[in-house]
């Protein structure tokens, strides 16, 4: 069986309830098929009873249970009420370390296999980025900040002093902290340029601008400093000035010798400066 409606300019169909004055309509307009409410009523797309698509008058346009678009066009994914752009809310979880079943709440994905995503942890509940291979999280991928160019800070929103900035440390926390469980370096500074590899400028008063400290020295040094150069004979591997005149009692060097050991030995291969 078939109902055909035809006619010239806008034909349309409409159905009416009465007892609440609503009016569904049918039409067909400018080479356009339109379907909705002739009234001031909201819209629904339903299957099987249920309401999947919901059209509320001018108001957000919601798919199914996760999806809404509401009247400033923006996008919720998990939400009804999305705040910006695109708001998307899910449950939290750890990064997925194995197997293919993501625990993020948002995922970026590529015609290659690498997905990025992006979810939230378990209490302490942290913000993470994770780069792996969509058909096995246990291979991980690298992840590149600004890698064409400019800088990136950690608690500043301008970063012009430095490719990674950190600022406004909270008190108790460290600005960076490292740990190195492998046979490697645990930092390394290649310094290509004519300049020092490390500055610091230290306001500190009773404590020190630099501490090194080794708990489980065997053999090695605690601090090996070293230069390969041939040229410059002015040359210093360690220069220490106290440049203040006021500081009458200051100490230039100051060793503590706790062990039955050398507090201080000097060793030199040329004759010229033995001491």
């Amino acid at each position: 069986s078939e109902l055909h409606v035809s006619g010239a300019g806008s034909p349309s169909i409409r159905v009416t309830d009465t007892t609440n004055t609503v009016t569904g309509k049918f039409q067909t307009d400018d080479s356009v098929g339109k379907i909705g409410t002739h009234t001031n009523h909201a819209f629904e797309i339903f299957t099987n009873n249920s309401t999947r698509v919901s059209v509320a008058n001018n108001g957000p346009v919601t798919i199914g249970e996760n999806l809404i678009i509401d009247s400033a066009r923006s996008v919720g994914i998990g939400t009804s009420s999305p705040l910006v752009a695109k708001h998307t809310k899910g449950a939290t979880g750890n990064p997925a370390s194995s197997g293919t079943t993501p625990t993020a709440i948002a995922r970026f994905d590529s015609t290659y296999n690498a997905v990025l995503d992006i979810g939230q942890g378990a209490d302490p509940y942290p913000m993470w980025i994770q780069a792996a291979d969509r058909s096995n999280l246990a291979q991980f991928y690298n992840l590149s900040l600004q890698p064409v160019g400019g800088n990136v800070g950690v608690g500043v929103q301008s970063p012009t002093a430095a490719k990674l900035q950190v600022d406004n440390v909270a008190s108790g926390d460290k600005g960076i902290k490292l740990v190195q469980a492998q046979a490697q370096y645990g930092f390394e500074i290649d310094q290509n340029g004519d300049n020092s590899a490390i500055y610091i400028d230290s306001a500190a008063q009773v404590s020190h601008a630099l501490d090194i400290r080794s708990s489980s020295l065997t053999d090695g040094y605690v601090a090996h400093l070293y230069s390969n150069s041939s040229s410059t004979a002015g040359r210093k591997l360690v220069a220490i000035t106290n440049d203040n005149d006021a500081a009458l009692d200051a100490i230039c060097v100051y060793a503590i010798q706790d062990a039955a050991g050398i507090a201080f030995k000097a060793h030199a291969t040329k004759s010229d400066y033995g001491g």
